[in-house]
């Protein structure tokens, strides 16, 4: 039961638009023990994704990388600070350089995991139907629910494509149907070219 109850958690947390988080709610709510209650009480524009910014393009709802920080400088948080930030600037260091040479290893323009995702969603598209105004404007059929899509906007009434910086299975579709290159939509966050940007900048091991 506790982990039915994690998993519907976690999937009230990732919906994107309010009609699929009422319904990831109604699920969480059957379970009992006044989860619903409790969660609703807390900010929900703090960890509810389909009230989350749109300008970051980032598809994460938990804080995780604080976590995973912690966990790796764990063993340099026992020495005296000046040993500390020493560990610590050396790891910063191999790790930059890591996924600098990580970066150049990718066959396409785009990361991984964001075309991972992408592809899912071309695979989606196919199942979906479509309904065009004549201009930008398009009714996407995803089963027996309606999404709008306004391509010169940018958007789309299930806010995926806004939040993630990914064209979803419905923006998918509507691009295919205006034979629009739908690769071309991912976010430049995504880019070979942003993150070897990100990680341009070396250290150098003689600085301290």
């Amino acid at each position: 039961m506790e982990i039915e109850r994690r998993k519907k958690f976690w999937s009230c947390a990732r919906a994107t638009y309010e009609a699929e988080l009422k319904k990831r709610l109604d699920e969480l709510n059957i379970l009992g023990h006044n989860i619903v209650e409790d969660l609703i009480s807390y900010n929900k524009e703090r960890w509810y994704k389909v009230y989350f910014k749109e300008f970051s393009k980032y598809d994460s709802v938990d804080n995780n990388i604080s976590k995973s920080f912690n966990a790796w400088i764990l063993g340099a948080r026992h020495k005296t600070i000046v040993s500390m930030v020493k560990e610590i600037r050396v790891k910063v260091m191999i790790r930059i350089a890591k996924m600098g040479a990580f970066a150049e290893t990718w066959v396409d323009e785009i990361s991984p995991m964001a075309l991972k995702n992408f592809n899912t969603n071309v695979e989606k598209s196919m199942k979906c139907k479509i309904h065009w105004n004549g201009e930008h404007v398009f009714e996407i059929m995803e089963g027996r629910i309606k999404f709008i899509i306004h391509l010169e906007r940018g958007y789309c009434s299930c806010k995926s494509w806004q939040l993630k910086g990914i064209p979803c299975t419905h923006t998918i579709t509507a691009m295919q149907f205006r034979m629009i290159d739908t690769s071309e939509s991912i976010a430049s966050w995504y880019r070979k070219k942003t993150y070897l940007r990100a990680y341009s900048n070396s250290y150098n091991l003689f600085l301290i």
